[in-house]
């Protein structure tokens, strides 16, 4: 990540100290501690990537008001800063917590959330494509997949499919895995897309980051309770938390946790009931 700290040179280890306190808490549970020592990098460094960094654990843990506040500083602060691509980030990060919000909320102010949404992802795109890494290429990843999620919902599935068709051939084989399967669920084939999943993980040679192998695997995980194989399920999920540990998304991480212990549950009735099943 490129951006320009308001720290100086003596505070770094300081931040970096504190950073690891907090990571450490957070991996551990420890909700209140880890939210201390992330308070305290802010107030040593209230850098955007410090704010970042917070917001995103902020909104993980289900704080989005204050997630919100400290993403729109730091949208305002990379804008300010003139740093294209951490104002890509906190624009998408914004964008992905406006949509959250918009599909929770009562109909009319959803409506004004998915709009903030989108509005927010075109942004982020905008930023994007002015940052020295973009050099003329395609979105990421990570805003391709928003801006298809857009158009889906808008019912535009062949923009949303050609968006997804768009990654660069040297795109990261994660990425390309999780594009394929999400054609195929778009498309009503959901078993096509757990295969696709499944295949992914296993492939020999495909190197995954901890991050792409959690998300890989909670969608696996979904697809497979959808078409009724739980104990597939629950082994993905039970994997996935752990690989989302690994990547420190500590809210991922309890969220394939709880969906294992929903997969358990179930799976303990019919194990007791036969003639449940």
């Amino acid at each position: 990540m490129s951006c320009s700290t308001s720290g100086n040179s003596p505070s770094r280890p300081v931040v970096r100290e504190l950073r690891d306190r907090a990571v450490s808490y957070a991996e551990q549970g420890a909700y209140e501690a880890a939210l201390t020592f992330f308070r305290a990098v802010v107030a040593v460094d209230p850098s955007p990537v410090s704010r970042l960094t917070f917001a995103v654990f902020l909104f993980e843990n289900g704080e989005i008001a204050e997630a919100e506040t400290e993403l729109r500083t730091c949208w305002n602060d990379a804008r300010r800063l003139s740093d294209p691509r951490l104002a890509a980030l906190a624009a998408h990060n914004l964008s992905v917590l406006c949509r959250h919000e918009g599909q929770r909320a009562t109909k009319e102010s959803g409506r004004d959330r998915r709009i903030e949404a989108e509005q927010f992802c075109q942004w982020a795109c905008n930023a994007w494509f002015r940052s020295p890494e973009a050099a003329g290429e395609g979105l990421p990843g990570w805003l391709r997949r928003l801006q298809a999620a857009f158009w889906m919902d808008a019912g535009e599935d062949d923009e949303a499919h050609k968006l997804l068709l768009s990654a660069l051939p040297e795109a990261e084989p994660g990425e390309r895995v999780l594009d394929e399967a999400l054609r195929a669920w778009s498309g009503g084939d959901g078993r096509r897309a757990a295969a696709i999943l499944e295949a992914g993980l296993s492939e020999p040679g495909v190197s995954l980051s901890a991050w792409e192998r959690g998300e890989l695997l909670e969608r696996c995980g979904l697809v497979a309770g959808e078409i009724g194989n739980l104990r597939v399920a629950g082994k993905c999920f039970a994997e996935g938390a752990g690989a989302f540990g690994e990547a420190r998304h500590f809210g991922a991480r309890a969220r394939c946790r709880q969906r294992q212990t929903r997969v358990d549950s179930l799976l303990a009735l019919l194990d007791a009931d036969p003639a449940r099943n």
